[in-house]
């Protein structure tokens, strides 16, 4: 267990070492399940915690999100459509898809919740 603040966690804590000179960790994990904290942390660090997680996924990894939209723009939780979620990850090189949604209510607001699979794009090793 590690405790620490997520965007601040250093990859070599988890990388895999490469085989070459360069001694540079690569990505570690296979798989990202996200059920509270893309939607608990401010907008303003949304690319910062994104770039974190890419930083962290090998090629061809997944990551399970689950978020909320609702009319307001208060949280946490903060509302993310799936408009935002193509945002943060398309450009970085991942396959957005949402694979299930549902109306719900949160904080006494009618919103819908989100479920996404998105996939790292890149060869698997």
């Amino acid at each position: 267990v590690v405790h620490t603040d997520f965007l601040k966690l250093p990859s070599a804590l988890f990388g895999d070492r490469n085989d070459d000179e360069s001694k540079q960790p690569q990505p570690f994990f296979g798989a990202v399940y996200d059920r509270g904290a893309l939607v608990a942390i401010q907008p303003s660090d949304r690319e910062e915690y994104t770039a974190k997680v890419d930083e962290l996924l090998k090629p061809g990894g997944q990551i399970l999100l689950v978020t909320t939209a609702r009319d307001t723009t208060d949280g946490p939780p903060f509302s993310m459509t799936p408009a935002v979620v193509e945002a943060l990850y398309r450009p970085r090189g991942y396959e957005v898809r949402v694979v299930d949604q549902l109306k719900t209510e949160v904080k006494g607001m009618d919103a819908v919740e989100y479920v996404f699979v998105i996939v790292k794009k890149g060869r698997v090793h």
